[in-house]
């Protein structure tokens, strides 16, 4: 059979009552335009979808963004790697629901029309159901907020682990040291890491395309937290939520692009203040301290480490604690179960002895007082570098 001249026929009669009587003929024996038929009956599916989502904002007054500041062809190759995303109002109620997010929260989530790549409204950013149950809610804490941009990142740029390591690590300064999070001790552990994308020959992901990961050779200094090697299907449960002030980073659609910052340690002046904290978190770790004990505390407590909170966890006064997601105490299995589902089972030992969590009635015996730092005007990292405080504590050196 003859090569049906498809491509110079479509060109001169793109609308032509022919080729649409044709098309079928044609579909079923060239599996090439097929495929292209097929493609275009899902963009037009998709436009439809757009035009719809744009007259529903029109309707309630907002005005309708694709993305900020991107033209169209940039934006569509930033998020060629989108998942679809299947979350769903049972989802979301579900994290309402567990404690992981406020009825604020949830009033502020909105469920994705095109579920192939984002589109916001303004004021509006990118986040993901994972993060929520790693200890995220909105508004977020000073320090988080700061690492964002101190990196030079935005939230969905992160992956499930690193929410979890930062939640972490301010359960470690609030509840186990006494301290506001102490930045230059995040820099001594921490560092950000790219994770490269599959679809694209290797470079940086759009989304869950930084990591926030443990220095090589800082792990026999800060306690073992053995995260989940496997976190399937959670890129697909991505949604808009609004951007509580003081908000996070906006959403801008370009993938992040990697700075000195992400590898920068402690400076050599900082680093001799940060040595009275290390004697302390070494002890801690002697003391048998452990992630999975750290995360029972805040799921325990039912505390969102990364919101801004009224006090910080060495206040904790129980129940009625203001800083609660819920006053409904949690049964001891639930709490277990929260915290095996993000950590690696298999690498999980069994708890022996812990140091006890701060709370007001059992004030830390590590630091004499404590001052609580904000950021400063200035932009960029010196604006972050505000947050240090170890000038403003002191330890007892009887504590070890």
């Amino acid at each position: 059979m003859a090569q049906f001249p498809k491509r110079r026929f479509l060109q001169r009669f793109p609308k032509c009552s022919i080729y649409c009587l044709a098309r079928p003929l044609v579909r079923s024996v060239d599996p090439e335009l097929k495929r292209s038929c097929a493609l275009a009956s899902l963009a037009e599916e998709k436009q439809k979808a757009k035009k719809a989502e744009r007259e529903k904002g029109e309707e309630r007054g907002h005005l309708f963004l694709f993305a900020v500041d991107l033209p169209l062809s940039k934006l569509e190759e930033a998020m060629a790697q989108w998942h679809e995303s299947t979350i769903s109002d049972t989802r979301i109620t579900a994290l309402l629901k567990k404690g992981f997010m406020s009825a604020a929260e949830a009033a502020g989530c909105r469920i994705p029309v095109d579920r192939f790549r984002p589109a916001l409204w303004p004021g509006e950013i990118v986040t993901f159901a994972a993060f929520h149950e790693r200890g995220l809610a909105l508004p977020s804490h000073t320090f988080f907020r700061g690492l964002l941009i101190y990196y030079g990142l935005e939230l969905h740029h992160l992956t499930p682990g690193a929410i979890l390591h930062v939640a972490a690590f301010i359960t470690l300064c609030e509840a186990y040291l006494g301290i506001e999070p102490h930045f230059d001790l995040w820099k001594y552990f921490f560092h950000a890491r790219a994770v490269s994308g599959k679809k694209d020959g290797g470079s940086i992901a759009e989304y869950g395309g930084v990591n926030l990961q443990l220095r090589s050779g800082k792990g026999g200094e800060y306690f073992h937290l053995p995260l989940a090697t496997s976190n399937k299907g959670w890129h697909h449960e991505w949604f808009m939520i609004k951007n509580f002030e003081p908000p996070l980073p906006a959403f801008t659609g370009a993938a992040p692009v990697p700075s000195d910052a992400w590898k920068w340690g402690v400076a050599a002046d900082d680093k001799k203040k940060l040595e009275v904290v290390l004697v302390q978190v070494a002890a801690l770790v002697r003391e048998g301290l452990t992630g999975e004990a750290v995360l029972r505390t805040f799921y325990g407590r039912r505390i969102q480490p990364l919101r801004s909170r009224l006090h910080g966890m060495w206040r904790y006064t129980g129940p009625s604690d203001s800083t609660r997601e819920s006053a409904d105490e949690l049964a001891e299995s639930e709490v277990s179960a929260r915290v095996r589902s993000v950590l690696e089972e298999k690498a999980l030992v069994d708890l022996g002895p812990q140091p006890v969590p701060l709370d007001i009635n059992r004030p830390s015996t590590r630091v004499s007082f404590r001052k609580t730092a904000d950021f400063g005007q200035s932009p960029g990292r010196d604006r972050f570098r505000s947050l240090r405080i170890v000038s403003e504590i002191s330890f007892f050196s009887g504590a070890q």
